[in-house]
């Protein structure tokens, strides 16, 4: 008897029997599925046409395929075993559909479950779960980048505890512990950040339908059953490929978006830094090295110590710096993209001088805030948006009375009339927590603390704590003139002091060469990524620690 399949509605593909010998009994071949893709398959609709076979009671079975030939079965997993006692020969166990998990190669691991030629295992991914390797902070990490090599003798891992052998833990984004960094990762000679399209660090679940063998000359199935087996693949096939994955498949999981702040301490462009640029048109015999990690940022904050001024009428104080504004450019093209000003040198050369500053500052492209022609304009944040995300920036005054007399609560900072910059008062404080209140991610540079002091002093300690209480999530300090600790409060990251960057001159003071390059990033606006690179001051140079 000669037979075509009846094409149904409700698939997605068309199977066509060639014709071969009748047979007593049609041949019955069974697909053994998971619950929830039997659910979803019966949800669907998807065996309204079919018959129920006799073999099977209604709850555990459905007839997909049928024929004078053979009938394609699927069956619910918790039916696998609710089959006859005594089969019919013409009943055969086609494949069974189940799931499986492997870790990505760069975890060590080759995934098993993928496809194949030969017909004994058809599989498919179908979701993707990244894993991103954290650490507790540490002011300096003792492994920065998470090395993963393909060939596993850097990864290890434990399936059981999902944990990898070594000193990171392994977490998805929305788990990672509070107190926590993210490390980049280390793969085949490139490193990458959550962001990248290439990250290689993830969990693959898969969906993977196991054939049985063919039956043999001698099995005990009928020869229609031995005839019709590889047809029977090919109906499979096109079920896992056009009704199964469909039913399954996730959305893949949408990459993180990252973006980095860095930030460097004091900057004087005196003292024959500024020459030493003019000299060579070019900011490298200054910068040196540090200009790619300077560049490689999506905002770079730099403390410019100095007015920006051709005037000569200096205040009464022990040094005071002024800088030529055809320096600044070089400043921008080594990534500089905001200029702290509220420190104790902003008014080296009185109100015009500042006021020049401000002028020059702009001209050449810089942000900058907690600076302004008045009290109004001083308090104003510096706000942008960064891949999305919005961010505000605050800088202000908190520094001690010099021994010079020097003020700056009362000299330099401003009024209604007097141009100046911002200082410390619980107005700022109420500025910082309204200004949270938006949502936005508020970064505050404070220049205070005590000169030539290796830790914060109880009352900077009190100020900057409550800033972060306030809203901030990150707090640069300067002043001190020497590193002072980085350290994490509450969901803030405090660095206490980041010392001096370009400042010749320094060497016979302890610690004040000693410099640093800090860059954070935000993972989908969360503080996770932190990165700390030692530097040097060499003269008029800025050099990194090899």
């Amino acid at each position: 008897m000669r037979g075509v399949f009846r094409v149904f509605a409700a698939l997605f593909f068309i199977f066509c029997f060639f014709s071969c010998s009748r047979v007593p009994t049609p041949t019955t071949y069974e697909i053994i599925v998971p619950t929830d893709i039997y659910a979803g398959l019966s949800s669907k609709g998807f065996f309204k046409c079919g018959r129920i076979t006799e073999l099977y009671s209604e709850k555990t079975a459905r007839e997909v395929f049928s024929s004078d030939k053979y009938n394609v079965i699927v069956v619910d997993e918790a039916a696998e075993a609710v089959s006859p006692k005594k089969k019919p020969d013409n009943v055969f166990a086609l494949a069974k559909v189940g799931y499986g998990k492997e870790m990505s190669a760069a975890f060590g691991g080759e995934p098993s479950f993928v496809a194949v030629d030969e017909r004994n295992t058809l599989s498919a991914e179908i979701a993707r779960t990244y894993l991103y390797p954290c650490v507790p902070f540490a002011e300096d990490i003792a492994e920065p980048v998470y090395c993963a090599d393909t060939d596993g003798s850097n990864a290890e891992w434990d399936d059981a505890s999902t944990v990898a052998t070594g000193t990171p833990d392994f977490y998805q984004l929305a788990d990672i512990p509070a107190g926590y960094v993210m490390l980049p990762v280390r793969a085949n000679g490139s490193v990458f950040h959550a962001d990248d399209p290439d990250y290689p660090l993830y969990e693959s679940k898969f969906l993977k339908c196991d054939f049985s063998a063919a039956p043999s000359e001698q099995s005990t199935q009928t020869e229609a059953v031995r005839a019709s087996y590889d047809n029977a693949c090919v109906v499979c096939t096109a079920l896992f490929n056009e009704e199964l994955l469909p039913l399954v498949k996730q959305k893949p999981e949408p990459r993180p978006d990252v973006f980095f702040v860095a930030a460097v301490g004091d900057i004087i462009l005196s003292r024959g830094v500024q020459d030493a640029m003019f000299y060579a048109n070019s900011p490298e015999p200054v910068f040196t090295d540090t200009i790619p990690i300077l560049k490689n940022n999506d905002f770079t904050i730099g403390n410019l110590e100095g007015a920006v001024t051709a005037r000569t009428e200096n205040a009464q104080k022990t040094y005071t710096f002024k800088f030529n504004k055809k320096a600044l450019p070089y400043l921008k093209q080594v990534g500089f993209d905001y200029l702290m000003l509220t420190n104790n040198h902003c008014y080296d050369y009185g109100e015009p001088g500042f006021k020049d500053t401000l002028s020059a500052v702009a001209a050449a492209g810089f942000a900058t805030s907690g600076a302004g022609l008045n009290k109004d304009e001083a308090a104003q944040f510096y706000r942008t948006e960064i891949n999305g995300h919005a961010v505000s920036v605050l800088s202000f005054g908190a520094y001690p009375v010099e021994q010079s007399g020097f003020n700056g609560k009362t000299m330099a900072a401003a009024t209604e009339e007097r141009a100046g910059i911002l200082w410390e008062s619980d107005d700022v404080i109420d500025m910082i927590r309204e200004e949270k209140k938006t949502g936005a991610l508020i970064i505050v540079n404070i220049h205070g603390g005590s000169e030539y002091v290796r830790k914060p002093t109880a009352s900077q300690r009190k100020l900057y704590e409550k800033v972060c209480d306030a809203g901030a999530d990150v707090v640069f300090g300067s002043h001190p003139h020497v590193l002072q600790p980085i350290e994490w409060y509450g969901d803030s990251l405090i660095f206490w002091s980041l010392g001096n960057f370009v400042f010749p001159g320094m060497e016979e003071m302890p610690g004040a060469t000693d410099t640093m390059i800090v860059r954070i990033g935000f993972v989908d606006g969360r503080l996770l990524y932190y990165e700390k690179f030692p530097a040097y001051i060499d003269n008029t140079a800025v050099r990194l620690k090899q």
